[in-house]
């Protein structure tokens, strides 16, 4: 197993499972100021009815997010204004993954909009067909509907 390269100071090892991107017709800047206020997620990110946003930015900050009704407690472990940001589940990820890191990154494009990039680094928790499922089909749709809902959302603003 080769280690995925990261820009976090804390790298997984654990293999890219799913990558999304999506062309968003908004400046860098823009892309960054809705991702970086964590308590926006619930106007783009689908089943996220709330966010306990962190008190302060940056790399060791927590956020809560209720998820379908599940807490999803998350650690930020890489912070990168303009850029992106990298996060694990510090919780709930055990029942379906382990070893979890996503990271959300931003790329300018020659014409003053942003490709948009989420990607979840984890490893399967057992062969469950509940977890296969997970992975091969419902997060890459939520996960793509979220990516589509933010470039709506940036299009309204």
């Amino acid at each position: 197993m080769t280690t995925v390269p990261h820009p976090s100071s804390q790298p997984t090892t654990a293999p890219l499972q799913i990558s999304v991107t999506q062309q968003v017709n908004a400046s860098p800047t823009a892309v960054w100021e809705v991702l970086r206020q964590h308590q926006l997620m619930t106007s783009w990110m689908p089943l996220i009815n709330r966010v306990d946003p962190p008190s302060v930015d940056g790399v060791g900050s927590e956020r809560v997010c209720n998820f379908g009704g599940d807490e999803l407690h998350e650690k930020i472990v890489d912070w990168q204004p303009g850029v992106g940001y990298a996060y694990r589940i510090q919780n709930k990820a055990g029942r379906f993954f382990k070893d979890h890191l996503g990271r959300f990154t931003i790329e300018a494009q020659e014409d003053g909009t942003s490709l948009v990039r989420w990607e979840q680094y984890f490893r399967p928790n057992g062969l469950a067909p509940l977890a296969w499922m997970m992975r091969k089909q419902m997060m890459p749709r939520l996960m793509r509907k979220a990516l589509r809902n933010l470039d709506s959302y940036l299009s309204k603003a």
